[in-house]
């Protein structure tokens, strides 16, 4: 593992794609050259609007989906009537980030990456409508209002990636879940909302996808190891507190944790003062841990306290849950696989510990 500090890890190459076209068209019904009526094609909503109001004389909003016939009322002749045609699905979203990771990544050529993915259909189109402000008459009105509503999500989408590493780091549940939610509430205040008509899950629309380093293989291992050894010492009654810095409140709390192993003591070590993290350090170098001595010395004194924060919950995270390390795309490729971490954890509980 490299020593050296990867560089520009504050700002992770962010690609997002937003491809909508909510409105289609507009057309004046009973002008001159126009139709009097039209019927609404399949994938379409239309909206009638007389002087931008959107609702009939009894009241009832005058949204018309596909197979409807629409026709201009022939007891409102002094108000123009205008036919907005709005897709129902009117597009994608697809995401692409990536972010190096502090003491984790062996060059900016290896970082951590995700792959978010979704549709969005029509909710609201009356508020949708209402955001344009009446301006839906010219294409070159109509063409502006899509480029916009594409901004907007683009925007935001970014604005998450760069202050949540959660991202990074959460359940992949949690994650999903949380964008989900927050992304739906978002386009809900523009009428639209996150496609879900496949009949599943809510989030289940979505395309969700992180990779990892393969250093932080190296790294959840070697911490797990580093536990069930000192474990294995303190069994033994040897002088823990001496050889690692920890206090007898830590190695004690270390080595009756029922968490994953390599959870307790990283966590002890996350909070640590800065004296015990280089003689923890030393101690898993002695035992044969280099890449965890490494990984210590190398966050710890050279980077800034978000690079710091965003790479221990990556490395927590993967150690509390194999699957992170895999990337949860391989949990579709196979309902029982032999993963990477299965397999080297069982070679490792095989070595006897003091060999």
């Amino acid at each position: 593992m490299s020593s050296e500090p990867v560089t520009n890890v504050q700002q992770p190459p962010i690609e997002i794609k937003a491809d909508l076209e909510v409105l289609q068209g507009a057309f004046r019904l009973g002008a001159r050259g126009s139709p009097r009526k039209m019927e609404v094609r399949v994938g379409h909503m239309v909206v009638l609007s007389y002087g931008h109001e959107f609702a009939d004389a009894s009241g009832l909003p005058e949204v018309y989906f596909a197979g409807e016939v629409v026709q201009r009322d022939p007891k409102r002749k002094g108000v123009p009537c205008w036919a907005v045609q709005l897709s129902e699905f009117p597009g994608r979203v697809d995401l692409q980030a990536r972010q190096v990771l502090a003491a984790i990544s062996q060059s900016e050529d290896d970082p951590a990456s995700i792959r978010i993915s979704f549709y969005i259909r029509l909710y609201d189109p009356i508020l949708l409508l209402r955001r344009i402000g009446g301006k839906w008459e010219q294409e070159a009105d109509r063409a502006s209002f899509n480029r916009q509503i594409q901004a907007d999500v683009e925007s935001w989408l970014r604005s998450l990636l760069e202050r949540d590493i959660q991202i990074w780091s959460g359940d992949e549940r949690d994650v999903l879940g949380r964008i989900f939610y927050e992304l739906d509430e978002f386009l809900r205040r523009m009428g639209l909302r996150v496609d879900t008509t496949d009949g599943g899950a809510a989030t289940s629309a979505m395309i969700f996808t992180r990779y990892y380093p393969p250093a932080l293989y190296d790294l959840s291992f070697q911490f797990a190891q580093a536990e069930r050894l000192l474990r294995h010492l303190f069994q033994q009654g040897a002088n823990i507190p001496q050889a690692t810095g920890l206090s007898e409140e830590d190695v004690h709390r270390i080595a009756v944790s029922e968490d994953r192993a390599g959870t307790a003591l990283f966590r002890t070590l996350m909070d640590a003062a800065p004296g015990v993290k280089e003689k923890i350090a030393q101690w898993l170098e002695a035992s044969g841990k280099r890449e965890a001595a490494s990984f210590i010395k190398t966050l710890y004194k050279k980077y800034q306290e978000r690079e710091i924060k965003l790479s221990e919950q990556v490395l927590l995270s993967a150690i509390r849950n194999p699957w992170l390390t895999q990337g949860e795309w391989l949990k579709e490729l196979s309902e029982s696989p032999a993963t990477r971490f299965q397999q080297i954890e069982r070679r490792v509980r095989s070595i006897p510990l003091g060999s």
